[in-house]
């Protein structure tokens, strides 16, 4: 009996002592320079050719990368003009205007169907807006030729979105954008030694990939500042009635 234990825990440190070797540098080298050699055997058997992105690829990169950050440094002024000016937050994204053609198709009237879809260019995460910036919801669905719009009071909700001081030199309160219950939206988890003014607009911020920054949601309301909170937060009333609505506009991104 005990040679078998003995067997069995040599079995095991020897398999243990492999598995250490083949997470070695040595072998992780080894690793990634053999899936290089496969799939360069690959594209060249299918006729797809080198499949490593050229050196300019890389500095392409980079160089996109350094200009992100300069913009996203002179982001805060320009968004905050764009909304004074009513004017939509981004000119590269491709507006498509949709007419509302079901409502509604859930129990608490938070979805509306609209006739845009895929052959459009419409996705799923699409923004649709009314009056050219003010957010009204996102695309949750999408079909050939047609689409699902979700409103913003629907509780899977959950955005960043910022003040509009109307100092100029008061510091925005940022915090995160969350429906309840169906009927109402909160920014919340904002801190405490931000001040919050009634009838500050609310707008989006920068969303990699989703939402440009500046889409108007609405205004701050019943500012809750509670002693024991670690945070503070308040109602946003949006400027529309989504049962009144009959037309948007979905933004597709480029």
């Amino acid at each position: 009996m005990k040679s078998r234990t003995i067997v069995a825990l040599g079995a095991l440190a020897a398999l243990l002592l492999v598995l250490a070797f083949f997470q070695t540098p040595v072998m992780r080298t080894a690793r990634l320079a053999t899936w290089s050699a496969v799939t360069a055997l690959v594209g060249k058997a299918g006729g797809l050719g080198d499949v490593e992105p050229a050196p300019e690829v890389y500095t392409q990169i980079n160089r996109l990368q350094a200009e992100n950050i300069r913009l996203k440094a002179q982001l805060r002024d320009y968004v905050r003009l764009q909304t004074q000016l009513g004017s939509p937050a981004f000119e590269s994204y491709q507006p498509v205007a949709a007419r509302i053609v079901g409502r509604p198709i859930d129990t608490f009237q938070s979805q509306v169907v609209v006739n845009k879809g895929i052959r459009d260019g419409v996705s799923i995460g699409s923004p649709a807006v009314i009056h050219g910036s003010v957010l009204i919801g996102f695309i949750t669905e999408v079909n050939e030729r047609s689409a699902v719009v979700t409103s913003l009071l629907h509780p899977q909700t959950n955005l960043t979105a910022e003040t509009v001081p109307t100092d100029s030199e008061k510091p925005a309160a940022r915090g995160l954008l969350q429906a309840r219950h169906f009927t109402s939206l909160h920014l919340t988890t904002i801190p405490k030694d931000i001040e919050l003014i009634e009838g500050e607009s609310v707008i989006t911020t920068a969303r990699e990939g989703a939402v440009p920054a500046g889409l108007t949601i609405g205004s701050l309301t019943n500012i809750l500042s509670l002693e024991h909170e670690a945070y503070q937060e308040a109602r946003v009333v949006l400027p529309y009635d989504i049962d009144r609505l009959d037309a948007v506009v979905l933004l597709v991104a480029p």
